[in-house]
């Protein structure tokens, strides 16, 4: 009867694990799909402050669905038998059978840094920071708010410096902006909801934790134009509610136009097939040690499966709404596609971001009408 007993508590303890897991991805996608119903939203209204073609989606750092809640927020850990390093997955760990309930973040690493200080302006980096555990009337809760967000300002860039500055600024600052400084309705539900379910790391005498890390780099620059990159690791009510966006501001500084992705380019089936196919070869890992990558052995592509994937760049099928495209231009004038994204079942949750430089066989047919193509110079070459 005692290994009945055992039997059950084991079995009570497995679904409750698998109900919490459950509720917090549902959670999370709840949030997503209320985060880009808002930024559809506002680029709708405003294009010049928002300055993205982003949305605010998932992680770049590696954190188990329920890590030690003593642990740093940035740890780079991940479920059982898996070690991450920038979001990557390393190293032979011998997995085989079914695969772990995990939550994998995917990002190559770094912004890419192309600055040209060739030019007739210069530049400066602002930083914004916040630290404090008070009491917010909007969301009737004690919030911890852990804000670093760095930015940078254009000097004597032309006639449009100032309003481009503000795009800038906007963008670095997009996650506070909506959950701090004028907080929205559906993401004040979105924290409360966030908290009943889990408060990992939320610090003693709060009730929920609103955070945010903002890195950035140009990509590009000339006298004409810019492209500028950042990274938010923000959290959202606790640990558990860890996310990352990729967004980019690509602005002619002649005429202060800012371009969105659907500006410039169409995501063609040879665009998504581009970008996944450099996906795939990045993040495949050798599990089971076989010497051979399988298609399941790609978890953040096997989760909803290869085609879905692509139609989902493309805003097509059921995944569209947790897969976001933006691009910039990088050091050698080349288009680049980035696309943050965040997906989940049973077996975990893949969230995080990564880009692919696109070339000239795959930007044909792909190209719409926009100066922005005249601005890349007759030297840029995605070949």
């Amino acid at each position: 009867m005692a290994k009945k007993r055992g039997i059950s508590v084991i079995a009570i303890t497995v679904l409750t694990i698998f109900l919490v897991s459950a509720s917090i991805i549902a959670l999370a996608f709840t949030m997503i799909a209320r985060e880009q119903r808002g930024d559809t939203s506002t680029t709708q209204a405003s294009t010049q402050n928002t300055g993205s073609s982003s949305m605010d989606p998932p992680s770049s750092y590696p954190l188990s669905l329920l890590p030690d809640p003593g642990e740093a927020p940035h740890a780079q850990t991940s479920t059982p038998d898996q070690t991450g390093t920038s979001g990557k997955t390393t190293g032979k760990n011998g997995l085989s059978g079914s695969k772990p309930n995990i939550v994998m973040n995917d990002d190559d690493g770094e912004l890419h840094d192309g600055w040209n200080d060739s030019v007739s302006y210069t530049l400066k980096e602002e930083r914004f920071e916040q630290h404090a555990i008070e009491e917010m009337p909007a969301y009737g809760l004690v919030i911890s708010q852990d804000f670093d967000i760095a930015y940078p300002q254009l000097v004597n860039a032309g006639p449009h410096t100032d309003e481009i500055n503000v795009v800038l600024r906007d963008t670095a600052m997009r996650f506070y902006n909506r959950y701090v400084a004028n907080p929205e309705e559906e993401l004040i539900a979105i924290v409360k909801d966030g908290v009943d379910i889990s408060q990992l790391g939320v610090p003693e005498g709060a009730d929920a934790m609103l955070s945010s890390n903002v890195t950035w780099a140009v990509t590009y620059n000339t006298d004409d134009f810019i492209s500028v990159s950042f990274s938010d690791s923000y959290f959202v009510g606790s640990y558990a509610g860890e996310f990352v966006a990729l967004r980019t501001v690509n602005a002619n500084l002649k005429t202060g136009e800012v371009y969105q992705l659907d500006d410039v380019l169409t995501v063609t089936d040879a665009v998504a097939k581009r970008f996944m196919d450099v996906f795939y070869d990045a993040v495949a890992e050798d599990y089971d040690g076989d010497g051979k990558i399988s298609s399941d052995e790609v978890f953040s592509v096997s989760i909803i499966g290869r085609d879905a994937w692509e139609q989902a760049i493309k805003g097509e099928g059921d995944y569209a709404e947790r897969v976001a495209p933006t691009f910039f231009v990088d050091e050698k004038g080349r288009v680049n596609l980035g696309v943050t994204y965040w997906l989940g079942n049973e077996r975990g949750i893949s969230r995080g971001w990564w880009d692919a430089t696109l070339t000239d066989k795959q930007l044909e047919g792909a190209k719409k009408d926009s100066s922005f193509w005249s601005l890349l110079g007759d030297e840029a070459s995605n070949g």
